[in-house]
């Protein structure tokens, strides 16, 4: 059997030319600025498409992704979708079985055009690849938007617990990196604050780490104006297809406490023998904003167990004081160890109508260094006859 020669048939005459016009742009293709595609988050790509123009490129660079799917949105009738890889080899051709395109005339009311999707390519090139679009004279002044989602099974983004943080808190910044979900140990990245030097961030436990081993490497921060920052992080790590650097950014705001110029003292207490009644700590602040606050005064040993504190109160403006006595009784029955005993956390929250706003929030702003041997006994209760 014959088997044909492909430039015999039209039809592969006509795969033929379409690939060599895929590889060869048009006399005066519009070419968009290269936009780059972060991995695991969407990326949009755009350009005009001015009257009596017949060629579009969209370019786009990606790195270490795992796989790449495209939908592109063409308000112009008769296009057809190219796609060159960074080599400019053509990845994906007109008519390719990959694509799937949407015409706009089906929807209530019609538009002009359609959306192009193209399946997940797996595997894609580091590089810029440039989708390439060929359509008749456009007849109005339109724009071709599409959306890029490069999937990798590496996360890294930046961890902050909220978007608005106080001046003068104590901040804990992260870096979260992950390979499939699971978290990446033993790495050495760096966080950056508005465009601050790099700070080794830590995955230890210690400090402002939460737990030891979780991906999320932090650092301590303390914002010291008020204003937008970007935290930036990177870090860089191996894989069975080479060295892969990543980088994540977040943005946050730094806004004044509603209670400044706080002092927070620590006192210890003492029974008729010289025992070590109660362990006190007092909160003296400045109120910016007339309200009613909630207070939160946290002592916690090192079992990790801790005792809160809890009170409300209306404060004008002025100089307030919160006060958290922790009885020695209490402090045998709940915590059960030998101190130090650390003041972990001073909280205060503004109670409004609709929603409740931190107001002040300082961590580790104190140790008592007392024993249980220490502590005042409990009182004997007399048994009646």
């Amino acid at each position: 059997m014959k088997i044909p020669d492909r430039l015999s048939t039209a039809a592969g005459r006509a795969v033929i030319a379409a690939v060599l016009a895929a590889l060869v742009p048009p006399h005066g293709t519009a070419r968009a600025q290269a936009v780059p595609v972060a991995v695991n988050q969407p990326a949009t790509v755009s350009a005009p498409v001015v009257p009596g123009a017949t060629a579009l490129e969209l370019p786009f660079a990606v790195a270490g992704a795992d796989g790449v799917r495209i939908e592109l949105i063409v308000p112009v009738d008769g296009a057809t979708m190219t796609l060159v890889d960074p080599a400019g080899n053509v990845a994906v051709a007109p008519g390719d079985r990959r694509v799937t395109f949407r015409p706009g005339a089906r929807n209530t009311p019609p538009l002009p055009g359609g959306v192009f999707e193209v399946a997940e390519l797996p595997d894609p090139a580091d590089g810029t690849w440039t989708i390439r679009l060929v359509f008749p004279a456009a007849v109005q002044k339109t724009v071709a938007l599409g959306t890029i989602f490069a999937r990798s099974r590496y996360a890294v983004g930046v961890t902050v617990e909220r978007d608005t943080l106080l001046v003068g808190e104590d901040v804990s910044l992260g870096l979260l990196v992950l390979d499939d979900g699971q978290p990446i140990t033993g790495l050495f990245p760096t966080i950056a604050v508005a465009g601050g030097a790099p700070r080794r961030a830590a995955d230890d436990g210690r400090g402002g780490d939460g737990k030891a081993g979780d991906g999320v490497y932090s650092i301590d921060h303390t914002f010291t104006a008020p204003g937008g920052y970007t935290v930036t992080g990177k870090v860089q790590f191996a894989t069975p297809k080479g060295t892969i650097r990543r980088t994540a950014a977040a943005q946050v705001k730094a806004v004044a406490p509603l209670l400044d110029n706080a002092r927070i003292a620590l006192a210890t207490r003492q029974g008729a023998d010289g025992c070590v009644a109660a362990l006190q700590v007092d909160f003296d602040f400045n109120v910016r904003k007339a309200a009613r606050y909630a207070t939160l005064i946290r002592l916690t040993a090192p079992n990790g167990k801790s005792i809160d504190v809890r009170k409300s109160a209306d404060f004008g403006v002025g100089t307030g004081t919160a006060t958290a006595a922790y009885k020695a009784a209490d402090i045998r029955r709940r915590l059960g160890v030998d101190g130090p005993y650390s003041v972990a956390l001073v909280d205060a929250l503004e109670l409004g109508e609709d929603a409740f706003t931190l107001a002040y929030r300082k961590r580790a702003a104190g140790t008592f260094d007392a024993s249980l041997a220490q502590l005042c006994a409990d009182a004997i209760a007399r048994q009646p006859r």
